[in-house]
């Protein structure tokens, strides 16, 4: 009698009948071969009889669906010290390109010591001699063109012997500062002598002493920084001339230096300045200023 197709003379260690897959499925069979490291034809995997997964032959295959994938976790450790890396990049050149600037502004910078705020001022004094009779304005007012500075008394004799006397009023030429008090009450005032005197404040100007082998690294336009007690920020002007020391003058200019004279960069700077102000001063080298020599000297 022939074996059934679904028996096989094969048996398991334990004396279990083997069934061969290529008799339930031939193509099942097949792939088992694939599958088989090497692909031997020879090594086909076998399903024991009694085995709950056996199925019948002719039965279909059942459907094989694809492992789920697992996506992968980003790896934060990793990215946190991509980031780390690039922040200390950008920190070393950021760090150099700083260091840069301030070395290059350091060579470009020079002291220039001390300036004196000054201020150019006019006398202002009565037409005829007299006897101040009153005085209208104090130190440091400020004053519109115009207006009374105070009175003065002048007494005249007339052809005929008569003594007359008549006041006058002493006006300022111009808007300015008042630089000083005025003569006081009582006192006799001629003309050409200083009633009082005012200053413009918008043509101040600094002045101070320059060594003289130090001008060929000025110019006129350079950007000069100046510093000083009190002030809420630093104040701008520039380098406007240089002027020769005379010999056997009053000025108070060292011998070996010449006078260096700035002028303020705004007006409003030093609107609250007075003349006589000291500051400290370095300056800063102007792209657009005049190469040295260029008139920089007073009178070129």
């Amino acid at each position: 009698m022939s074996a059934s197709p679904l028996t096989s003379p094969r048996t398991d260690p334990k004396g279990n009948p083997m069934i061969d897959l290529t008799e339930l499925d031939p193509a099942r069979g097949t792939e088992a071969r694939d599958r088989t490291p090497g692909g031997d034809t020879d090594a086909v995997r076998r399903l024991s009889a009694d085995s709950p997964g056996r199925r019948a032959a002719g039965t279909p295959a059942a459907p094989r669906h694809p492992l789920p994938r697992t996506r992968r976790r980003p790896d934060v450790k990793k990215w946190w010290s991509r980031l780390l890396v690039l922040a200390m990049i950008a920190g070393a050149v950021y760090g150099g390109t700083k260091l840069v600037e301030y070395r290059t502004t350091q060579q470009q910078t020079m002291d220039i010591g001390t300036v004196t705020l000054t201020a150019r001022a006019t006398a202002v004094s009565p037409s005829q001699l007299g006897v101040v009779k009153t005085v209208a304005v104090n130190a440091e007012d400020t004053v519109k063109a115009g207006a009374r500075l105070g009175t003065v008394t002048t007494t005249t004799v007339t052809g005929n012997g008569r003594v007359e006397t008549a006041e006058i009023a002493v006006r300022a030429p111009s808007d300015g500062v008042v630089v000083a008090d005025p003569m006081p009450v009582g006192a006799t005032v001629a003309p050409g002598q200083a009633f009082v005197s005012i200053y413009d404040p918008a043509d101040m100007t600094f002045v101070g002493d320059v060594k003289i082998d130090t001008l060929t690294h000025l110019s006129r336009g350079m950007t000069v920084t100046l510093t000083g007690p009190g002030l809420a920020a630093p104040v701008t002007a520039k380098v406007e001339r240089v002027a020769p020391r005379v010999v056997g003058s009053t000025d108070d200019v060292a011998a070996g230096a010449m006078q260096l004279v700035l002028t303020p960069a705004a007006t409003t700077q030093v609107a609250d300045l007075v003349p006589g102000y000291q500051l400290t001063g370095s300056v800063q080298a102007d792209p657009d200023a005049t190469p040295a020599g260029g008139g920089i000297l007073s009178g070129s």
